[in-house]
């Protein structure tokens, strides 16, 4: 009987760990640095970074997702997180409106983490050089422009436009 138990317990065991230790979150990983539009002029000081996360509307201090618009009338959008190169949580931006939070970050690189237009978590890693914005689209609301060199745009693996490549 001791035995049964203890094959019991093991499988168990061995269950939950392969549930939890297998389970990722769906998270899409953009590899290639996101950086300032090729256009954008130079100065010095430090950089800023703009992220389009999607809409969505708040009601009581809860996110609520876009399909329940109708019921709620304050849309803002979405909260993301900047991190450092190590995943250390530097800064949760919360936006006051509907506008993009413009974050003024020292030049260096950084991980973006949000969520995409289509749904699931999305991280970007992003460089912000002095003097330059550097443009994050994860709300699907901007489309390179068609003068664009071939390879300077950075695309999910779904083909939304992400930003610009970091040169």
């Amino acid at each position: 009987m001791e035995t049964c138990r203890l094959n019991w317990q093991v499988l168990l065991a061995l269950s939950l760990t392969f549930i939890f230790g297998c389970a990722r979150p769906d998270t899409v990983v953009i590899e290639q640095p996101v950086g300032p539009s090729p256009s954008n002029s130079v100065s010095s000081g430090p950089g800023w970074l703009v992220v389009y996360t999607d809409i969505g509307y708040k009601d009581r201090g809860m996110y609520l997702e876009p399909m329940l618009q109708h019921q709620f009338k304050e849309p803002i959008r979405l909260p993301y997180t900047i991190a450092n190169l190590e995943g250390q949580l530097l800064q949760t931006v919360v936006a006051s409106d509907h506008n993009p939070q413009i974050v003024v970050l020292s030049a260096g690189s950084y991980i973006v983490r949000g969520h995409k237009h289509r749904g699931g978590a999305i991280e970007v890693r992003v460089r912000i050089l002095s003097g330059k914005t550097t443009n994050v689209i994860l709300d699907g609301s901007r489309t390179p422009d068609k003068s664009v060199i071939p390879g300077q745009a950075v695309y999910g693996p779904d083909g939304s436009f992400v930003g610009w490549q970091a040169l």
